[in-house]
């Protein structure tokens, strides 16, 4: 072969393989770009934070320990008179509790209506009117060993030319601590309960209650008194009196009993 046909050989031979990277460059950017894309991945959520732990309570503070006395003050004589101290005050107040409690004259004084009574009832429903009279009965008896007294009236109220049956009940006493007659009463024409207080004149013959309640007509306060006497020992007169329209006092209520033997 001559030197020109290998030159030549050689320039095609260059030129082939130039041609084949060419092609196969060609081909593989065909074959990236036919290539689909795939997706990005998706984006993790942050985890969610955890709440701060809560603050746990301060331990409770125990109480401090007593501190109990030195031997040198245990059995001293300030020790002895506090102890002595003590003992008289306690002394004295179960010596006033007791006699608080102790039944006295005034109790004597409520005993004296235990029994059965018989009464005649005059009512007046404002001044100037002839009074409405009916009969009635009460029963007292002792309580609380002899330190008060339950009365419980029955009988028959007139309204008009109507009548219906009336009970009522009270409990009387005498407070020794503030020298005062005490007495609470209900009866089945209201629903309030009266509280009374009441003082005796020197023989103790007369006790004049006071009693404060709500008038359901006017709504305002109202204040009733009661005089109660008794005459003799088998007679006894209770006299009410209210406030009237016009603001006045009078007598709205007069049971004159008679003892039944």
């Amino acid at each position: 072969m001559s030197c020109y046909s290998r030159k030549r050989f050689g320039s095609s031979t260059i030129t082939l393989m130039a041609g084949i990277a060419v092609g196969a460059t060609f081909v593989g950017s065909l074959v990236m770009t036919l290539q689909p894309t795939l997706p990005e991945m998706p984006k993790m959520p942050e985890a969610p934070r955890l709440p701060p732990a809560p603050k746990l309570p301060d331990a409770p503070k125990l109480p401090s320990t007593p501190k109990l006395p030195d031997a040198g003050e245990v059995g001293s004589d300030a020790a002895k008179k506090a102890a002595e101290d003590a003992k008289k005050e306690m002394e004295k107040m179960t010596e006033t509790w007791t006699k608080a409690a102790e039944p006295g004259a005034m109790h004597a004084r409520l005993d004296k209506t235990v029994g059965t009574w018989k009464g005649t009832n005059s009512r007046w429903s404002a001044p100037g009117m002839s009074p409405v009279v009916s009969e009635c009965t009460t029963v007292i008896t002792s309580m609380m060993e002899g330190r008060y007294t339950m009365g419980k009236t029955s009988g028959v109220i007139s309204k008009g030319d109507q009548e219906s049956a009336y009970e009522g009940m009270g409990i009387y006493g005498y407070n020794n601590t503030t020298k005062e007659f005490e007495s609470t009463w209900l009866d089945n024409h209201a629903t309030m309960i009266t509280n009374f207080i009441g003082s005796a004149n020197q023989d103790a013959s007369v006790i004049t209650w006071t009693g404060n309640y709500t008038d359901p007509t006017t709504n305002k306060p109202t204040t009733m008194r009661l005089v109660e006497r008794l005459t003799n020992n088998d007679a006894m007169k209770l006299e009410f009196y209210i406030s009237g329209p016009d603001g006045k006092e009078f007598k709205n209520m007069e049971i004159n009993y008679t003892r039944v033997k």
